[in-house]
């Protein structure tokens, strides 16, 4: 309400016309937590709408988006932080020859942001929003699409995630591995298990690394062992 205010009072009824009309554009936005802290900055977000006019007191679709946008992202790094857990283990991943890529049902420009904010970006290889699939975790042609982006089979692919929901049964439905990663906002709970179970519980990102190679030496054993197997068989 003090967003339709200021711009009723600035811009007159054609302000108030394209706040609903961008509005209207932003309706699929599914992370409520980043408006819930703009809105505790509204100071920050009234004051990013002094940009907005333009001389026929219009309002600049381009620089409303770009402003609103660097308004959340603000708003959302400042109650971020970085698990001290992650570098380690992105770093020994990376050094180790593993294709790394992020996935995540958070707008692109959260996501990059987060990144760089940390410094971690140069550990991925391919980064993937779902907003520009226009489709959200758990639909399996998300996951395939970021299979595919890195250039590895579903059934190689180890997707790691906190939610039982979104990534670990997103990652079944896509015939790939899932890794249930525990911290202190989902401790793990046996009534998640209705469905299925994740291949792997991490309670540390520490005990990734020894985990993938683990599954890698399982997986090259069964390919040399294979053949063999098969003829065996047939014997």
């Amino acid at each position: 309400m003090e967003l339709v205010i200021h711009l009723k009072d600035r811009l007159g009824k054609r302000g108030i016309s394209t706040y609903w009309k961008v509005r209207s554009g932003l309706k699929n936005l599914k992370d409520v937590g980043i408006f819930r802290m703009a809105r505790e900055r509204s100071s920050d977000f009234l004051e990013a709408l002094s940009f907005f006019e333009s001389p026929d007191r219009a309002v600049d679709l381009k620089r409303y988006g770009d402003a609103l946008r660097r308004t959340l992202l603000n708003a959302y790094l400042r109650r971020v932080t970085l698990y001290p857990d992650v570098i380690p283990c992105l770093s020994t991943l990376s050094s180790e020859g593993f294709r790394l890529g992020l996935l995540s049902n958070s707008p692109s420009f959260i996501c990059y942001g987060a990144l760089d904010r940390f410094e971690i970006r140069q550990f991925f290889d391919q980064v993937s929003s779902t907003w520009s699939l226009k489709s959200f975790k758990p639909n399996p042609q998300i996951f395939l699409h970021m299979t595919r982006q890195l250039g590895v089979k579903p059934e190689r692919t180890l997707f790691v995630g906190d939610s039982m929901d979104c990534d670990v049964q997103g990652a079944k439905n896509a015939g790939a591995l899932s890794a249930y990663l525990i911290r202190e906002h989902n401790p793990l709970r046996r009534r998640y298990f209705s469905q299925e179970e994740p291949d792997v519980i991490l309670r540390s990102l520490d005990e990734l690394p020894p985990m993938v190679r683990k599954i890698t030496l399982r997986a090259r054993i069964e390919r040399i062992l294979k053949p063999v197997l098969s003829i065996l068989r047939l014997d």
